[in-house]
């Protein structure tokens, strides 16, 4: 039902009656923000809709200042056929909520090592059977024409990554975030743990021309670590309110880093995000990864006539074990950012859980798993062939040690283990 928003009355029908919600509180000096509810939440949207150019900045300041009921928000999003879309938002418009020069190129983000993490032979080649399995499903990675068909491809690059931990890393697919393939040129994938968004995959146009552009795909991946996802849905200019990322991190009372792997379909770039409640500072920070080389960016070789071999499998092994990094690490703060939670609930309830013990474990076995396999790139990069081999053999034992230790309501389906157990007794 569309609403007159410049009647807020008629506007709080469609969530209840504002007598009912709690009111505004005042943040403490702790980083606790305001309740923002009722017909304080109605005069905000009213204002996105009197100033459509402006409704995505107008989200942003409300996340900055305000908690509030996400579905409540959402729905008078839709109530009123708003379109708000985070691809139209512009670098010079967000970088000065991060601290950057709104004309500085994207010169003064700040950099944060990023390393890679030495994948074992074994794992590396699983890959590979995947990127081979998808060139035959979708031609080769020069031949694509769509961002569909370029998403999908890459992501035989991650899958066998993340399938290591267990299911304690998961996808959240394109049907669960409602519509995130869009006439907008991105396709997004948002990995969370322990239910905490960690990582996000950002995809934008299969190329990208000039440098304003860029900027202004770092900006989308700004917006979407900062607040939320908002993408229209369908040929009705109607918007949907999906996942927030470092908001509803900390509604959850979830603080971890957010990492966006940004693809422009020739490279992978990597950028960390601290929400400012993490952080205590005025600003949220925001910086771009950079390896012990310098580099930036890795680039995307696909397999075609006339490509070195050798280089394609050079290429395909740095950006696997970038990713596989970013994934151990993601893993790691998560387990820790639940394992603090936890905690603070265990001193707000007087008495600790059964379950403590293990937690404290696994993180400190994932731990040694980041560090094992830190190690055995640098081993592998001094010459040291069979130590690196070794070591990188340790990080999977470590990871699989780690995983074992954290309490499951239940175990995850082993389709396997169960497939032959079947044809044992067919066969028996």
């Amino acid at each position: 039902m569309e609403i007159d928003t410049m009647d807020p009355a008629a506007l709080s029908s469609t969530i209840g009656s504002p007598d009912l919600l709690p009111t505004k509180q005042r943040s403490d000096s702790q980083g606790s923000q305001k309740s923002l509810s009722g017909e304080d939440l109605i005069i905000q949207v009213s204002r996105m809709v009197k100033d459509r150019a402006r409704a995505e900045l107008i989200v942003l300041e409300l996340m900055e200042e305000y908690n509030f009921n996400f579905h409540e928000f959402k729905q008078l999003l839709k109530d009123n056929n708003l379109e708000v879309s985070f691809s139209r938002v512009k670098y010079q418009d967000i970088a000065p909520k991060i601290g950057l020069q709104p004309y500085g190129d994207g010169l003064d983000i700040p950099t944060f090592p990023i390393f890679q993490a030495r994948l074992s032979n074994d794992l590396f080649q699983k890959i590979l059977e995947d990127i081979q399995l998808f060139t035959y499903q979708y031609r080769p990675l020069p031949l694509h024409d769509t961002e569909e068909a370029r998403s999908r491809f890459l992501s035989a690059y991650f899958n066998r990554i993340v399938g290591i931990f267990s299911g304690l890393i998961y996808n959240t697919p394109e049907s669960m975030l409602e519509g995130k393939i869009v006439s907008k040129g991105r396709i997004e994938y948002q990995f969370k743990t322990f239910g905490g968004v960690t990582i996000l995959f950002i995809e934008v146009k299969l190329s990208i021309g000039s440098l304003r552009e860029r900027l202004d795909c770092i900006a989308q991946v700004v917006a979407e670590a900062n607040g939320v996802c908002v993408q229209p849905i369908d040929l009705k200019i109607q918007a949907n309110l999906s996942e927030a990322c470092a908001w509803m991190n900390f509604q959850q009372g979830f603080r971890v880093p957010i990492i966006a792997v940004l693809c422009d379909g020739r490279s992978f770039t990597f950028f960390k995000f601290l929400d400012r409640r993490q952080t205590r500072t005025a600003s949220p920070q925001f910086f771009i990864g950079q390896f012990p080389n310098g580099s930036l960016e890795q680039v995307i070789i696909g397999m075609a006539p006339g490509v070195d071999p050798t280089n394609f499998f050079h290429h395909s092994r740095s950006i696997c074990e970038s990713l596989f990094y970013v994934f151990l690490t993601g893993y790691h703060c998560g387990l820790k950012a639940h394992w603090d939670r936890s905690m603070e609930a265990v001193k707000r309830q007087g008495h600790g859980k059964q379950s403590t013990p293990l937690w404290q474990k696994a993180v400190h076995l994932a731990g040694d798993a980041v560090n094992s396999a830190k190690l055995a790139y640098t081993q592998w990069e001094e010459g040291q062939v069979e130590e690196s081999k070794k070591s990188a053999e340790s990080v999977l034992e470590y990871l699989a040690c780690s995983i074992d230790e954290v309490p499951r309501t239940q175990p995850p389906f082993d389709l396997l283990k169960l497939f032959r157990q079947e044809s044992a007794d067919m066969n028996a």
